[in-house]
């Protein structure tokens, strides 16, 4: 199992986007703050910017885009997740100050033999 930690941004903007290689392709991850829903959110693009899922609410220890593998090509093999670093589902709470610093977007796949 390989894992990619998502590069975040949140002390410079509630909003960025990054490039990110995965299994030889590049995708571009965007993540916002919305202050109505108090969440974070992802959008995954294509390498030609063409938008493959949006509307992606950052949720700690869910698989975010393995419920949309059947309907949506192009997306990549593994899954991405928010990782908490405490470990502690009591108190996993995510909230606009602690992304980047107790829970961190990861990306995971199995490499194939």
């Amino acid at each position: 199992m390989t894992h990619y930690q998502v590069p975040l941004y949140k002390d410079v903007s509630a909003r960025w986007t990054c490039q990110v290689e995965l299994e030889n392709a590049v995708y571009g991850v965007y993540i916002s703050w919305n202050t109505r829903a108090a969440g974070w959110f992802m959008e995954l693009r294509d390498a030609t910017g063409t938008p493959l899922l949006s509307g992606i609410r950052l949720e700690p220890g869910v698989l975010l885009i393995n419920r949309y593998r059947v309907t949506v090509p192009g997306l990549p093999i593994g899954d991405f997740w928010v990782m908490d670093t405490e470990n502690a589902p009591a108190t996993a709470t995510l909230s606009f100050a602690n992304l980047g610093e107790r829970f961190l977007l990861v990306y995971t796949y199995q490499e194939t033999i």
